[in-house]
């Protein structure tokens, strides 16, 4: 229970940042290349005779490997990101199994494929507390870097953020949480236990640091609650518990659909909140809404600033697209007016800029309806 709670904090941080950077399918990989790191640490300790070589040592070697070159070719190569992920998940399990079976390590296997929370070590308590430590400070340091890195990458480049090494960091930083995950629930359902306790957080969460702390309580609920009903029926813990939280998520958008039906007079899903607008039916469609120049409000007395903005925005449908034709006067005669009411220093930051779009969405939102626009693209943002 200490360690399946202690894992929760490790977890509900980092599972945010794969949930809303999507690397689901990528941590997914990571972990089943795994497989291959312990299954060439139980053959070095139990074939060639390194009795010191702990077989999570070569999960940590696989893991972090695997992270690093699918990050390196995803921001350097031309290859295909996709194929590449699928290449390592496979290769990573295939490798594992053959040395497995070299090691004869049967048992040993099945409690890394499904996880042995009920024999966890001292060690392995002290290990995962030790982690919490470190993701913790790394969320609190680098807050703004990887907030920006997680919704507009491409801004955080502009602006002289370094991008791809934040990103290495993190798909790194998922890598060891996939290593410690694995004593809990094991190699196949590790990636439930990081993904889905933050997807259910972020259909109740407007901010990304209120979807962490619902996480880490959200999983820590799933933890305690799989090992009661694990103890009570005489089922395994690991399965258990990923079974809960995907319960738990199914019925959070179950919820959601018929919260949408109901307040929305049969307009189907606009209404549900952004983390499943991707549900809706069609493409999405970009629209420019052309340039903005306005006078910055000035506090300082130290002279006029002038602010530049060209946007354009993702809308779900052509509904959507006639709709924002129709209503494109108020629409800038709206965001015209939050422009103008903005300070030098309240963007003069990355977070500031990330709440700017969220206040213009918001405010687009309420003119075309709620939910209508996804997002939206800065692809010039000039202050002078």
């Amino acid at each position: 229970l200490v360690a399946g709670l202690l894992a929760s904090i490790a977890m509900g941080i980092i599972g945010t940042y794969v949930v809303a950077r999507r690397l689901t399918y990528l941590a997914g990989a990571i972990a089943h290349s795994t497989l291959g790191g312990i299954g060439a640490g139980l053959y070095l300790r139990d074939v060639v005779g390194w009795q010191s070589f702990h077989p999570m040592y070569g999960a940590v070697a696989a893991a972090i490997g695997s992270a690093l070159v699918i990050g390196l070719v995803s921001l350097y190569a031309k290859q295909r990101e996709d194929t590449v992920i699928s290449a390592i998940w496979v290769v990573g399990m295939s490798v594992g199994i053959i040395l497995l079976d070299k090691a004869s390590a049967g048992g040993d296997a099945m409690s890394y494929l499904f996880g042995s929370i009920l024999f966890i070590s001292p060690q392995d308590i002290i290990a995962i507390a030790c982690f919490d430590v470190f993701v913790i400070l790394a969320a609190i340091v680098f807050h703004n870097k990887l907030l920006a890195v997680c919704f507009d990458e491409e801004f955080a480049r502009l602006r002289g953020v370094r991008s791809g090494l934040y990103y290495l960091l993190l798909l790194c930083v998922t890598a060891l949480a996939v290593v410690l995950l694995v004593r809990v629930v094991g190699i196949i359902m590790v990636i439930a236990l990081l993904s889905l306790p933050a997807a259910v957080a972020g259909n109740f969460a407007g901010r990304l640091w209120q979807m962490m702390v619902l996480a880490i309580v959200i999983c820590a609920a799933m933890v305690t609650s799989g090992l009661a009903v694990s103890y009570s029926f005489d089922v395994a813990a690991g399965p258990t518990i990923v079974l809960l939280a995907g319960i738990v998520l199914f019925l959070g958008i179950g919820g959601y659909f018929g919260w949408a039906l109901v307040m929305k007079g049969g307009e189907g899903v606009a209404g549900i909140p952004k983390p499943l607008q991707k549900l809706r039916a069609g493409k999405s469609i970009i629209c420019p809404l052309d340039s903005f120049i306005v006078n910055l409000m000035d506090k300082s007395g130290l002279g006029k600033r002038y602010l530049k903005v060209t946007m354009k925005l993702e809308l779900g449908s052509e509904k959507d697209k006639e709709l924002l034709e129709d209503h494109t006067p108020q629409i800038r005669d709206t965001v015209l007016l939050l422009l103008s009411s903005l300070t030098f220093k309240e963007i003069n930051s990355i977070e500031g800029k990330l709440d700017l779009k969220q206040s213009i969405i918001s405010r687009v939102n309420r003119v075309l309806g709620d939910g209508r626009v996804k997002t939206i693209y800065f692809s010039e943002f000039v202050v002078q």
